[in-house]
């Protein structure tokens, strides 16, 4: 009776390690699904830009007109501690939507100074690390 028991005891231990183990990897499951759906979303969608706006077509639709274009901000994300490798992103925002675009996408040269020049004409205020931004993207008409 007392080695059935101890045997019982132990199967209930490696059955309690295995759900514990998954209980501690369901977090990071999780992460990685939202991290595929969310490149999944990515891959979707379509960005055109006109005169009057930057339009965001797919899973998700957004539109940016540029005359209520609020917010600009610009961002460098070096690889390396020299800086010398990185991406850049921006942020746009109005009327209660945001857009984010990395500089691996296609035409984003002319969306970040058609956003540069929006922002100049509806007197968006830019952060001192925005402008310096723009500057080296070679963005260089930023005052009124």
């Amino acid at each position: 009776g007392a080695a059935l028991f101890v045997e019982h005891a132990r199967r209930a231990d490696v059955d309690r390690a295995a759900i514990y183990g998954w209980g501690e990897a369901a977090p990071l499951a999780a992460l990685f699904a939202s991290y595929g759906v969310r490149t999944w979303v990515r891959l979707q969608l379509s960005v055109s830009m006109s005169d009057d706006g930057l339009y965001l077509t797919g899973p998700v639709t957004k539109n940016i007109h540029w005359n209520k274009l609020s917010r600009l901000e610009m961002r460098y994300y070096a690889i390396r501690k020299n800086r010398a490798q990185g991406w850049m992103q921006v942020t746009l925002g109005g009327s209660g939507v945001t857009v984010r675009l990395d500089s691996t996408l296609d035409g984003f040269p002319a969306i970040v100074r058609r956003a540069a020049a929006a922002a100049r004409d509806n007197g968006v205020a830019l952060s001192a690390a925005t402008m310096d931004n723009l500057r080296g993207f070679g963005v260089t008409d930023l005052d009124r």
